[in-house]
């Protein structure tokens, strides 16, 4: 897959789980959403987050650059683990949209 695809695929995983919706001004996506689902709701981000690591390698993310993204991913996934608080933590804590800026830069 050529580079220019893998950043797309990035960016519409980013926006899908992070940045899809608008409302009042609250911009979210599916990731606190699937949050409120038992085990699935913690096992898709955190698949989709080594997807992004894994596409951040092979774009030619600097080592430290990944290490940073699964330090966000993990992050997610230890929020995600707090019943119901860690859900709503979800809206703004976007760790998709943050390991996607790193691939973009």
């Amino acid at each position: 897959m050529p580079v220019d695809k893998h950043i797309k695929t990035a960016k519409f995983l980013s926006t899908l789980l992070d940045n899809q919706f608008d409302i009042a001004g609250v911009k979210f996506g599916i990731d606190p959403i699937i949050g409120f689902m038992p085990v699935l709701g913690d096992i898709l981000p955190a698949t989709v987050s080594v997807y992004m690591m894994w596409i951040g390698h092979k774009v030619g993310v600097p080592k430290e650059k990944i290490e940073q993204m699964g330090l966000y991913a993990a992050g997610d996934v230890l929020l995600g683990l707090v019943p119901v608080l860690g859900d709503f933590i979800d809206f703004a804590y976007k760790s998709n949209a943050k390991c996607y800026e790193i691939i973009e830069n």
